[in-house]
C-alpha cells in the first residue's frame, strides 16, 4: 500500500467510520435555517446518500439502507437481451421516530418469514416491518444494558430466525428472537480472541457460524453462534495484502461457503475459500470508493454498496474475470451537490467556498446556497475531475483568504497549497511532496494571520508549518504523539486577531492553541486536553469534551469546534472555556452525522459542513 493510500486510509476511517456515534441529544443553542446540497429523486431515478447495507429477499429483490436519506430503497435487477435492467419498486420510510420512520438506518435484513428488519440506528432501535413496509414492532433504546444499544449497526439472521445485531459502540453482538426478545450477547472490548473493537458487518453461514467484521481490529473473526472463537483472517494491522485489511466493514458468505470481505479503506472486495484461503480481489481506488456492505445473489454474483460514490454495484464473476455494473444510484456530482464536503470558508466579499472533496473541486455559493462558480479540473464531479496540473485538485481540504482576497487551498493529495486570485485564476503553488523545509505529505488545514503569514497542517506528518507573506518557508513545529505540543493527525486551523494559532488535534481529542511561532499556550478537550495514545480513549461526551474534532474556527472571541465524532458543534472562549453546544446524532433537519467544518458570518450565522449527510447546514444565533 503506498504512502498516500495509507495516510488517507487512516484519515478516512476517523472521518467516516468513527463519526458513527450517537451519544445524547443536546439543547439547541443555534436555530436551524436551511441546508444546501440536496437533490430530489425523479420518478425513475434515485439519488442515494451514503448507502450502507443491503438485503435480498426470496424473490431476489434488493433493499438498500439509504442512510443519509433515512429510508430503505427497494429495487429489482433482471437480465434481459439488452443487459441488466433495474426497476425501482419502493421507497420505504421517511425521517422521523414514529413507527415506520427512520433516523440514519444502517442495517437491513430479511428474516425467515420474509419480514424486513431494520437497524434504525439514530433511533437506537430495531424495527420489524412486513414485506410491504408496514411496521410490526420495534425494540431497543440507547444504553449499555441487555437489549439496549450504543449503536445498532448490522443484522444477520440464523437458521432458527434469530437476529444477530452488531452493537458497534458497545463492542458486542446481541441476539434476539423474532419477537424482539433479548436472548444473549457475546463480545467485549479488546483485541483478544472473541473480543471486538467497534464491530460492524456480520454474516452467518449454513452451519450457523458467525462472521464478524471486527473493524477496528482490522480482521474478520469466525465465531460459533454463542461467540466462541474459531478463527480469523487479518493480522490486526491496517494494511493491504491478501490476508490483511484496513477497517473491513462488510462480510458475505455464498452457498459454497466462500467468504467475501468489503475491505473498505482499501476500496476492495477480497474473496476467500471455505478454509479461509485467499482467492481473488476486485475493485480498488477509482473503481470502488469505500465499499461498505455486500450481499451474495447467486453463484458468482454479488452486490456491493459503493458508499463513497452513493451507488450500488453488481459484480459478476466469470471464467475470465469479474465484471461490474452500477445498478442503483446517481453520481452526486451535479452542480450544488457534494461528495464528502470537508471545509467551508467565507471570502472577504461574502462568498462561501466549499471543498467538495471527492468531486475534487471547490464550489462557490452565496449565503442562500445559490451556486455562483466552481474551481477544479473541469468543474464537474467524480474521480475524472481529479488532476495535478495548475488549478486542478486531488481531494482539496481547507480554504483560506489573505488580505488581498487571494484564495489558498490545501490540495491534499497533490501535497501542495494552491493560490488563486479573487476571480479563481491560478496564481501560484507551494509545497510538494517531501519531509521538511516547506514540503508536505498530506496538507489538510490552512489559515492566514493579519500579517499574511500562512500556517499549514500536515496530516501525514502531524506538524504545522509556517510561511511568510511571500510564501517563503519559516519553520515547522509539532511531531507525532500525544504530549503537549505534539499532534495526532491534525486537520483544520484557525487564527485569532493576535495571530495565535488554533488546531483541531483530531485523534488526540483536543484543540491546541499556539502563539505565532509555535509555543503552546493552552489546550482543551477530553481529559482537559491530556491525550491517550489510543485514539478511542480520547473519547469524551460531556460539555467541553471532544471526540475526533476536525474543524475549528475563531470568530471574534468565540472558538467554534466541529466535534465530529460526537456529531455536535461546541463553542469556547479564546482560553478554551466551554460556552455552549448544539446538534445531535440524527437524520433530522437539525441533526448531524459528521460535522467537519464551520464558517461564521458577520451576523453570527454559522454554516456547518456535514461530511456524511453531504450538506451545508445554516444556523442563526
Amino acid at each position: 500500500m503506498n504512502g498516500f493510500t495509507s495516510f488517507w486510509t487512516r484519515l478516512r476511517v476517523f472521518a467516516f467510520l468513527c463519526v458513527y456515534i450517537g451519544i445524547a441529544s443536546y439543547a439547541h443553542a443555534e436555530n436551524y435555517i436551511g441546508s444546501w446540497g440536496d437533490k430530489s429523486d425523479t420518478w425513475s431515478e434515485v439519488y442515494l446518500n451514503s448507502p450502507v447495507t443491503l438485503a435480498i429477499d426470496g424473490a431476489g429483490q434488493l433493499y438498500v439502507a439509504d442512510m443519509g436519506n433515512s429510508r430503505i430503497v427497494k429495487f429489482a435487477v433482471t437480465s434481459t437481451s439488452q443487459g441488466l435492467q433495474t426497476k425501482l419498486l419502493a421507497r420505504i420510510g421517511a425521517p422521523g421516530s414514529l413507527a415506520g420512520q427512520f433516523s440514519l438506518p444502517f442495517g437491513v435484513a430479511i428474516d425467515k418469514k420474509g419480514n424486513l428488519v431494520v437497524a434504525d440506528t439514530a433511533n437506537y432501535r430495531i424495527q420489524q416491518l412486513n414485506a410491504y413496509g408496514s411496521p410490526i414492532r420495534s425494540w431497543g433504546k440507547q444504553g449499555t444494558g441487555n437489549g439496549q444499544f450504543g449503536m445498532p449497526r448490522e443484522i444477520a439472521i440464523d437458521s432458527a430466525n434469530r437476529y444477530f445485531v452488531t452493537d458497534e459502540y458497545n463492542h458486542r453482538v446481541q441476539v434476539f428472537d423474532a419477537n424482539g426478545t433479548y436472548l444473549y450477547q457475546f463480545g467485549t472490548f479488546g483485541s483478544g480472541q472473541g473480543q471486538l473493537r467497534m464491530p460492524q458487518g456480520i454474516a452467518i453461514d449454513s452451519k450457523n457460524r458467525v462472521y464478524v467484521a471486527d473493524t477496528f481490529n482490522h480482521r474478520i473473526q469466525i465465531l460459533t453462534s454463542t461467540g466462541q472463537f474459531i478463527g480469523q483472517i487479518g493480522s490486526g494491522n491496517c494494511a493491504d495484502t491478501n490476508v490483511e485489511f484496513c477497517y473491513p466493514r462488510g462480510v458475505g458468505i455464498d452457498a459454497s461457503g466462500n467468504l467475501y470481505v468489503a475491505d473498505t479503506y482499501n476500496h476492495k472486495v477480497k474473496k476467500y475459500s471455505p478454509t479461509q484461503q485467499y482467492l481473488a480481489t476486485t475493485g480498488g481506488y477509482g473503481s470502488l470508493s469505500f465499499p461498505n456492505s455486500l450481499k451474495i445473489a447467486g453463484t458468482g454474483v454479488y452486490y456491493v454498496t459503493d458508499t463513497g460514490n452513493s451507488q450500488v454495484v453488481r459484480f459478476d464473476e466469470t471464467a475470465t474475470g469479474t465484471t461490474s455494473k452500477v445498478v442503483l444510484g446517481m453520481v452526486r456530482g451535479a452542480d450544488g451537490q457534494f461528495r464528502e464536503p470537508s471545509n467551508i470558508a467565507i471570502s472577504p466579499d461574502g462568498k462561501f467556498y466549499v471543498s467538495d472533496r471527492l468531486n475534487h473541486r471547490i464550489q462557490i455559493f452565496d449565503k442562500n446556497g445559490t451556486l455562483l462558480a466552481k474551481i477544479g479540473k473541469n468543474g464537474s464531479g467524480g474521480i475524472a475531475n481529479a488532476g495535478n496540473q495548475a488549478g486542478e485538485f486531488h481531494q482539496p481540504s481547507q480554504v483560506a483568504f489573505d488580505a488581498k482576497g487571494r484564495i489558498f487551498v490545501a490540495d491534499s493529495f497533490n501535497s501542495r497549497v494552491q493560490v488563486f486570485d479573487a476571480s479563481g485564476k491560478f496564481v501560484a503553488s507551494f509545497g510538494g511532496y517531501g519531509f521538511g523545509g516547506g514540503k508536505f505529505v498530506i496538507p489538510m488545514g490552512i489559515a492566514i494571520d493579519n500579517a499574511g503569514n500562512v500556517f499549514v497542517t500536515d496530516w501525514g506528518l502531524s506538524t504545522i508549518s509556517k510561511f511568510d507573506a511571500n510564501l517563503q518557508f519559516v519553520k515547522t513545529w509539532g511531531s507525532y504523539g500525544n504530549g503537549d505540543g505534539q499532534l495526532n493527525r491534525p486537520i483544520e486551523l484557525s487564527v485569532d486577531a493576535n495571530g495565535n494559532v488554533y488546531v483541531a488535534d483530531t485523534r488526540n481529542g483536543r484543540v491546541q492553541k499556539f502563539d505565532n511561532n509555535g509555543v503552546l499556550l493552552t489546550k482543551w478537550g477530553t481529559n482537559q486536553g491530556v491525550a491517550n495514545v489510543d485514539a478511542l480513549k480520547n473519547w469524551g461526551t460531556g460539555a467541553g469534551e471532544l471526540f475526533m474534532p476536525q474543524g475549528v474556527k475563531v470568530a471574534g472571541n468565540v472558538v467554534y469546534v466541529a466535534d465530529t465524532s460526537n456529531n455536535r458543534m461546541q463553542k469556547f472562549d479564546l482560553q478554551g472555556k466551554y460556552l455552549g453546544q448544539w446538534g445531535m446524532f440524527s437524520g433530522s433537519y437539525n441533526g448531524f452525522f459528521g460535522p467537519t467544518s464551520v464558517a461564521v458570518d458577520a451576523s453570527g450565522n454559522s454554516y456547518v459542513v456535514d461530511l456524511l449527510l453531504q450538506k451545508v447546514k445554516r444556523f442563526a444565533p
